[in-house]
C-alpha cells in the first residue's frame, strides 16, 4: 500500500514539474516572438512597437511617424499577419506591399 504522504508528494512534484514546464514554454514562446518582431522590415517594427509595447493610439502613432491613420492601421495588419506567419512556421511568399 501507498502511503498518503508519498502520493501527495509525488502530486506536488508533479504540480511543480508542470509548473517548471509552463514558464519554459512561456519563456520560449516570448522569446519566438521577440525574434520574430526583430524580424519585421522597420517600418512595420516601429508601427507594431509603437502600438503594442508603448500602449499608443493610433492617432498618436500616426501623429509621432507622420502617417495618416489609416497607413497605421494597414501596417499593423500586415506586421501582426507577419509575426503570426513566422510565429506559426506558415511560409511568407507574399512580400507586403508598402
Amino acid at each position: 500500500p501507498v502511503q498518503l504522504d508519498e502520493l501527495i508528494a509525488a502530486q506536488q512534484a508533479d504540480a511543480r514539474a508542470e509548473r517548471a514546464l509552463d514558464q519554459l514554454t512561456r519563456k520560449e514562446q516570448m522569446e519566438l516572438l521577440h525574434a520574430s518582431i526583430e524580424k519585421l522590415p522597420e517600418k512595420y517594427r516601429e508601427v507594431f512597437i509603437l502600438k503594442h509595447i508603448q500602449d499608443l493610439s493610433y492617432a498618436d502613432i500616426a501623429e509621432t511617424m507622420g502617417l495618416t491613420i489609416t497607413t497605421v492601421q494597414i501596417r499593423l495588419v500586415r506586421a501582426r499577419r507577419m509575426l503570426h506567419n513566422h510565429m506559426t512556421g506558415k511560409p511568407t511568399d507574399k512580400v507586403p506591399r508598402t
